[in-house]
């Protein structure tokens, strides 16, 4: 497990077990990288400028951040289109899968789940 840098604190328990959670995913293609990405961003030390960005780039920017990618990954898999993986599925599966997908990218994309990170990102702004 990685140290968080000099001057930050231990992550808290509820953010230790969701990346013990999502830990499972392992296995799974580019999941241990996209995991030790977060766990890396969780423990490092950040500038007020660099928290900004930080803050904007995951989730405060809709249709431009991580939250917006989230959302249009799982659309991107539900869909037997672009995951031929799930041709051997029955046609009411497939489309169910589909249209739960097109509803997830719909949410994570929606402006107002992209708010309060916006204006977090906003609030650490310098005064001009």
């Amino acid at each position: 497990m990685d140290r968080p840098a000099p001057g930050v604190p231990p992550l808290d328990d509820d953010l230790e077990i969701l990346l013990d959670d999502l830990d499972g995913l392992r296995w799974l293609p580019g999941m241990a990288q996209i995991l030790d990405g977060f766990r890396t961003t969780l423990t490092a030390q950040f500038t007020p400028d660099e928290t900004q960005t930080l803050c904007a780039g995951l989730a405060g920017s809709a249709g431009a951040d991580l939250l917006s990618l989230l959302g249009r990954t799982v659309q991107h898999l539900t869909d037997p289109a672009s995951n031929p993986g799930l041709m051997s599925l029955d046609e009411e599966q497939r489309k169910a899968a589909r249209t739960a997908g097109e509803k997830t990218a719909s949410a994570l994309d929606d402006p107002e789940a992209h708010q309060p990170a916006a204006d977090a990102a906003g609030a650490i702004s310098p005064a001009l």
